[in-house]
């Protein structure tokens, strides 16, 4: 048909609608739907790249808001327009909206097209809408496996260099040798836990770290004999038994109790020290040895006088003078008592010896008794008895007098059996310098320079021991005086130039 017929037809047929429509009752009205459905892809991107072997995830999402969707479909096509994947939903009723997905995995490279088409219920078709991807090869990266020390253990799979795709998931595994542990990751892994996963979305390294094993080792600690004291370690805690990393040192001090002194260490510690440094590489063992410290003892003295033990004396005064120089054990001992009858009389401290006094109240027989104290208690000395007669002018039957003196008074001291002894009787006498002096000589009835002397007692005797200050005394002694008297020089020239500058101001303000 030409178009000018086909013109006048259509004309003809509108007039006659026109003419219709102008005589007729109204009729409902016919919406006509001339709109096709829309279609959106959601993923993938167009141009994106995919990879041989990794699944594709294609979503398609068709809208139609007339008359409805009828069907849709979506195709996957290779570079020969071959369909490799399809998804197709025909008879969907006249719904306004469906979202397509398909899964595709590409198996070759290559560039494809994605495809989407869809009709709604009066079937109107848009044009066909379509994307475009390139599959590619699957990328690789390399994973890096190493140890901080080969010797210490190993890794499954062992350290080295691996490749792995784009998205592998690789678990290691460390296993520590034998007296090692396994102790973290580091590198580009971390934790505690021997396995590790390690995604591959890049070339990675990982690194195993093991550390020995602290090795431990039991230190036992003991005194002898038992209850003889104890051993403290450098903070004071007492130790008995203790379990320690190898190569821990110790710093052990010895304690005595009271009665004990320290003696020596033995064991795995040797020294007499009471403290010793103990290194723990081995089951280790140390004794610290104590010993029972003997009871103090020494000699007592009456008037300058050695007395023994139940000694008998008669004495020509009142006045006693007491003296106990101990011959043992000294530092132990923390008193003196002396009891006269049952007058006590505490003895006090005097460099190196205890002395004291006492007055005899008269005529009469004293008894003393002579101990000391100490950490233990109480030791006995010795006991005396000792008589007082205020007529007695010559000596009792049978005895004689050795009187026993020192020069100059208070520089020392004699001990021995002298006093009122028998008739012939060999008498000992030993001379002791105090502090500061020394023995010179013996003079009197007696000569001789040996501080211990030997002589009988024939008659009545008078012995003095004579001393002299030693050396280093003598120096101090007139370096001290020395000093004093330029002193008293010094004040009074000082004095002096004072005294003239007073006159000088004096006469200078007249």
């Amino acid at each position: 048909m030409k178009a000018s017929s086909v013109t006048a037809t259509l004309g003809i047929a509108m007039l006659a609608l026109s003419a219709f429509f102008a005589t007729a009752k109204p009729l409902a009205v016919v919406i006509v739907d001339l709109t096709p459905p829309s279609i959106t892809f959601i993923s993938p991107d167009n141009n994106s790249t995919v990879y041989v072997g990794q699944a594709v995830n294609i979503q398609v999402k068709f809208d139609d808001s007339g008359s409805g969707l009828s069907d849709v479909y979506v195709n996957v096509l290779d570079s020969n327009q071959q369909v490799v994947a399809r998804y197709a939903k025909e008879g969907l009723g006249g719904v306004g909206s469906h979202t397509a997905t398909l899964s595709w995995t590409p198996s070759t490279q290559g560039t494809f097209r994605i495809a989407a088409g869809a009709y709604d219920v009066v079937r109107n078709y848009p044009p066909a809408k379509s994307i475009n991807v390139t599959v590619g090869a699957v990328p690789t990266y390399t994973l890096t496996i190493s140890v901080n020390d080969s010797a210490w253990g190993s890794t499954n799979p062992a350290p080295g260099t691996y490749t792995y795709t784009q998205g592998q998931q690789v678990t290691v595994t460390a296993t520590p040798a034998t007296g090692y542990r396994f102790s973290s990751w580091s590198g580009d892994a971390s934790g505690t836990s021997t396995s590790v996963t390690v995604t591959m979305d890049r070339s990675k390294s990982i690194v195993a770290n093991f550390e020995a094993i602290p090795q431990t080792y039991t230190l036992s600690v003991s005194v002898s004999p038992s209850g003889s004291g104890t051993v403290v370690d450098e903070s004071g805690a007492k130790v008995t038994t203790r379990t320690v990393n190898s190569g821990t040192s110790l710093l052990l001090t010895a304690k005595p109790n009271p009665g004990y002194e320290f003696s020596y260490w033995s064991g795995d510690a040797s020294g007499t020290n009471t403290t010793v440094s103990v290194t723990v590489t081995k089951a280790t063992s140390v004794t610290a040895n104590f010993k029972e410290v003997q009871a103090p003892a020494g000699t007592f003295l009456i008037n300058g006088q050695a007395i023994t033990a139940s000694s008998t004396l008669a004495l020509a005064t009142t006045s006693l003078s007491f003296t106990f120089m101990p011959t043992q054990s000294a530092e132990y001992i923390t008193a003196v008592t002396v009891a006269v009858n049952e007058n006590k009389v505490s003895l006090s401290k005097s460099g190196s010896q205890w002395v004291g006094s006492y007055n005899l109240p008269g005529e009469g027989t004293y008894n003393i008794n002579v101990s000391l104290t100490w950490a233990k208690g109480q030791v006995s000395v010795c006991s005396v008895s000792i008589s007082y007669q205020s007529l007695a002018t010559e000596n009792p039957p049978g005895k004689v007098n050795v009187a026993v003196s020192t020069s100059p008074p208070g520089a020392g001291s004699v001990m021995g059996n002298y006093g009122m002894v028998d008739k012939g009787t060999t008498v000992e006498l030993t001379a002791y310098p105090n502090e500061g002096y020394r023995f010179v000589e013996w003079r009197g009835a007696v000569s001789g320079t040996d501080p211990k002397i030997t002589f009988v007692a024939s008659d009545d005797m008078n012995v003095q021991a004579v001393f002299e200050l030693s050396p280093e005394e003598q120096w101090k002694q007139e370096t001290k005086k020395f000093l004093s008297q330029y002193l008293s020089i010094g004040l009074a020239v000082l004095g002096a130039i004072m005294m003239g500058l007073s006159f000088a101001f004096r006469a200078r303000g007249r």
